[in-house]
């Protein structure tokens, strides 16, 4: 599988999770696109990610169910699996056996986290088969978190906070984001957008606008490249 990531210079924590920066990350999504799918870094364009799903860049395919069980927005099966899902129809929840090498999507969802959510499986698929290839399967996203700092210890959260940067930067590309920074301030320099400016509110709502993503994603991806104040 061709990953993200060169690991072959990069050294494994205790937890067998590999120590990526997300310098690292930002710069691995950037080539991926650079070699892959160019066309979107020329302006400002909402990413096909489901398309590419579909397409079968990643050898994955892609399933919409109303998740029950395990509690998750999106699961990646590197093997084959059982969910819990509800029927639209009768309500009732079944198990529903899952083929590996398929991503499964929570349909309920609003469909721009559909699409992050999606980015986010995929950034799983790129970066992370070195890890779930030895388990039997990967939840991209467990919100039954008992004990947080239990949880804070294990491999898993690690990955995905990696995940979901790389979403952010697969959605998202520094490249056209800079440029549409540019073009809506009419400067030729970045700079970080005060807390209290009022074209604040109406720059995010462009970047929700021309890249389908949420409010809360596209604030986190301006933090993330030192765009607005914390």
């Amino acid at each position: 599988m061709n990953d993200f990531i060169d690991y072959s210079c990069i050294s494994m924590d205790e937890r067998g999770v590999y120590c990526v920066s997300y310098a690292q990350i930002e710069r691995a999504v950037e080539k991926y696109l650079q070699e892959n799918h160019p066309e979107v870094l020329l302006a400002p364009q909402r990413i096909p990610i489901e398309e590419w799903i579909d397409s079968g860049e990643y050898s994955f395919i892609l399933d919409m169910r109303n998740i029950a069980y395990p509690q998750a927005k999106g699961i990646t099966a590197f093997s084959k699996m059982v969910i819990w899902s509800i029927d639209c129809e009768t309500n009732e929840i079944r198990g529903i056996p899952i083929e590996e090498s398929t991503i499964v999507i929570d349909e309920s969802l609003p469909p721009v986290e559909i699409r992050f959510t999606a980015a986010h499986e995929v950034v799983h698929i790129k970066m992370h088969s070195y890890y779930f290839m030895r388990h039997s399967n990967a939840i991209a996203a467990n919100s039954n978190v008992i004990s947080l700092s239990s949880y804070l210890r294990k491999p898993i959260w690690w990955l995905e906070r990696q995940a979901n940067y790389g979403a952010g930067a697969l959605l998202m590309p520094r490249v056209t984001l800079s440029l549409l920074f540019k073009i809506f301030f009419q400067t030729t320099k970045t700079f970080k957008i005060p807390k209290n400016d009022p074209r604040c509110c109406e720059f995010v709502n462009s970047i929700c606008e021309i890249y389908d993503v949420s409010m809360s994603a596209a604030r986190i991806r301006l933090k993330q490249l030192d765009l607005l104040e914390e």
